[in-house]
């Protein structure tokens, strides 16, 4: 995680990759590997890691909504709304839901 630390998402993959087949259980390996997709603005592969980490955390608020935001950059707006409305359906009071899930419905 220090190569996100420092900026270098790029450097981040590969160790990144490699703890996923130590760890294929663990959704927050694939969430961060998500943030890292989604800061190199490489979204299709982003929105995979995102539903992979849901899969294992299907309550993850926050995967929610970021699978939302890699899917809307990625001009599939239908499952970007829904990511957005579940993210709400967790947690009410996360940054930014009510607003991208509005702005996602004015998409669809």
């Amino acid at each position: 995680m220090a190569y996100c630390e420092l900026g270098e998402f790029g450097s981040a993959v590969e160790p990144i990759s490699r703890a996923l087949v130590l760890g294929p259980e663990f959704a927050g390996v694939y969430f961060t590997l998500g943030l890292v997709y989604t800061e190199l603005g490489q979204n299709e592969k982003a929105v995979s890691a995102f539903q992979n980490s849901l899969r294992l955390e299907p309550g993850n608020a926050n995967a929610h909504l970021l699978l939302g935001c890699a899917s809307h950059q990625v001009g599939n707006f239908v499952e970007a709304v829904a990511a957005y409305k579940k993210s709400l359906e967790l947690n009410p009071g996360l940054w930014g839901s009510a607003d991208r899930y509005k702005n996602g419905l004015a998409c669809v």
